[in-house]
């Protein structure tokens, strides 16, 4: 199962999916209102969230699920493993963190506020930053990408995600974790720095942590290769789920699209 991050769908997957895929029966989904999924009710938080994902693994899995989530879909597994452990099989967190400083929400709060006053326009020019300097150079497709997606987001939809991360808080209850977690890191990420990620990798027992060096906050776009190299090597040590043949369980809940 995998849960992309602020403003991204589930296409932003496709080089972990096609990784995937042979070996693994592989569902990507759209958040409540990002690719083709329908709005979320107001003021949905993160613990909603990870309840509909923990109704999708029992519709599609019926019974447990490698979880991997980028950013807010990291923060998304790390509540359906506290609140739903028999459904996770393994957690992969990439560039997500468990808790936050009293200045970092504020700033996080008040750049949910300046989306809702100046729309998405407001964030276009940082997301350059979320993108390896490499990246941005190489790839500009990449680049351009992105900041359309980030265009075409309902502002009120991305403020309420970022309000959301300000409020979440995990990190006192890590400690309880026992599914094999593998934390993914990006050297020259600004935005969930590489300290912080390590803290959450501490607060789970036995965690691995990989940190990519040449990757940013879009891990899955910097470093295709290296993250898929991670992990399908953590995914191989903790035991598989069978592909099945079958369409995509897109009736396994109404407000979102899963592929």
């Amino acid at each position: 199962m995998l849960l992309h991050a602020v403003g991204l769908d589930l296409t932003y997957w496709d080089r972990q999916i096609e990784a995937l895929a042979d070996r693994y029966r592989v569902v990507a989904v759209d958040l409540p209102g990002h690719g083709m999924s329908d709005p979320p009710p107001r003021n949905t938080g993160i613990g909603r969230l990870a309840q509909d994902v923990a109704d999708i693994v029992e519709a599609d899995a019926g019974s447990s699920a490698h979880i991997v989530g980028h950013s807010l879909g990291g923060m998304i597994a790390q509540q359906l493993a506290v609140s739903c452990p028999g459904l996770v099989k393994s957690l992969t967190l990439i560039a997500t963190a468990a808790t936050f400083t009293d200045e970092t929400r504020a700033f996080m709060r008040s750049h949910a506020a300046s989306v809702r006053q100046d729309g998405m326009g407001a964030v276009v020019p940082l997301v350059a930053n979320w993108l390896a300097p490499a990246t941005v150079e190489r790839r500009p497709d990449v680049l351009d990408r992105l900041e359309k997606s980030i265009r075409a987001m309902d502002a009120a939809v991305y403020a309420s995600a970022w309000d959301q991360i300000a409020n979440f808080e995990a990190a006192g209850q890590l400690a309880a974790l026992t599914r094999p977690t593998l934390v993914v890191a990006g050297g020259q990420d600004t935005n969930t720095p590489a300290a912080d990620v390590t803290l959450l990798a501490k607060a789970i027992p036995h965690a691995e942590l990989s940190v990519i060096a040449d990757a940013a906050h879009m891990i899955p776009l910097d470093t295709p290769d290296r993250l898929n190299k991670e992990l399908l090597g953590f995914l191989a040590t903790v035991g598989s789920v069978s592909k099945r043949k079958g369409p995509s369980p897109n009736d396994a809940s109404s407000d979102y699209r899963t592929s």
